[in-house]
């Protein structure tokens, strides 16, 4: 038996500087890449997690094909979800710090070395997340929209927008259980609801340089427009109090709530906008999805799909 152990073991043996989630569900043609994203990082002291959440394709097929010792792979018996399946990632992870990763998404070679760096100059953070480029089809844009953006008020901005892309954050692990972790109940958002949390307890830094790649897919649930509601009732269930301290706020999810309602066919969401606008008459984006309102549901989808080509 071996008993001497050199320098080199040694350094094998201690726990990477940080642990990189990545959950999965029949993504085996886009994991690949997302994959080499994370080996490629000019930052290399870390523990790759993949955890397929008992997917159905060549996912374990494509995990594999990589021979890097730093990848663990676990396949799950049953689907749990996006944000079960992180949960699960950060329980199996050896480091104090964790970053999140998705499986159709590219990080910027430097990525995780800029996020380490002010996580190691500021002990006070409890996180950091950057911007990153969203590819949709042939378009591309920079998001968050940095003009609702408040760095010094981190909080109200978490609960105005959704700022945060879950591949962006890295955060430190005792903040990530304090809060109690991605809520395994949504579908969708999982990555607002915890970033709003987050940005409650703890001091968030965000990074205006774009690290990450956000690829729109086939499939994605972003589209899904019942999804999008039942989220965002979620959300503020859970956050409303603190929502309804700012009267910008409360106009702000009353506008939410009756947009979503009104694209997924419910008239009752008409009330929730006329609500919104005798709150902040001033918003013109109130006005206008008010009065297309008054023809039906289809005709408020026909104008809001009309405002967002526009945008894009």
């Amino acid at each position: 038996m071996r008993t001497d152990f050199s320098f080199a073991d040694a350094v094998v043996l201690e726990a990477p500087k940080v642990s990189v989630v990545i959950p999965t569900h029949n993504r085996a043609n886009d994991l690949g890449r997302s994959i080499r994203s994370v080996l490629s990082q000019s930052f290399v002291d870390f523990e790759l997690i993949v955890v397929d959440d008992a997917s159905t394709d060549s996912t374990e097929n494509i995990v594999k094909s990589f021979s890097d010792p730093r990848i663990q792979y676990q396949k799950l018996d049953n689907n749990v979800g996006g944000a079960e399946a992180r949960n699960i990632g950060v329980g199996l992870s050896s480091s104090e710090i964790i970053a999140f990763q998705d499986s159709d998404d590219e990080w910027r070679p430097e990525k995780l070395e800029k996020m380490m760096a002010l996580l190691h100059r500021d002990d006070s953070l409890g996180g950091a997340f950057s911007s990153y480029i969203k590819v949709n089809g042939r378009r591309c844009s920079i998001m968050p929209n940095l003009s609702e953006f408040d760095e010094s008020n981190i909080f109200e901005s978490m609960l105005k927008r959704n700022v945060v892309g879950t591949p962006t954050l890295v955060i430190r692990k005792k903040v990530f259980y304090e809060v109690g972790g991605f809520d395994s109940g949504m579908k969708r958002y999982q990555d607002w609801d915890l970033a709003i949390r987050l940005s409650k307890i703890s001091k968030l830094k965000m990074v205006l340089e774009p690290l990450v790649i956000a690829n729109t897919t086939e499939g994605s649930i972003s589209s899904d427009v019942s999804s999008h509601l039942s989220a965002l009732l979620r959300i503020y269930e859970k956050h409303g109090a603190d929502i309804d301290r700012s009267p910008k706020l409360r106009a702000e999810w009353l506008f939410k709530r009756g947009d979503a309602l009104l694209r997924c066919g419910d008239s009752s969401g008409r009330a929730l906008l006329f609500r919104a606008l005798t709150r902040n008459p001033v918003s013109y984006k109130f006005v206008i999805l008010f009065v297309s309102s008054l023809f039906g549901c289809s005709g408020y989808r026909a104008v809001y799909d009309y405002l967002l080509r526009l945008r894009n």
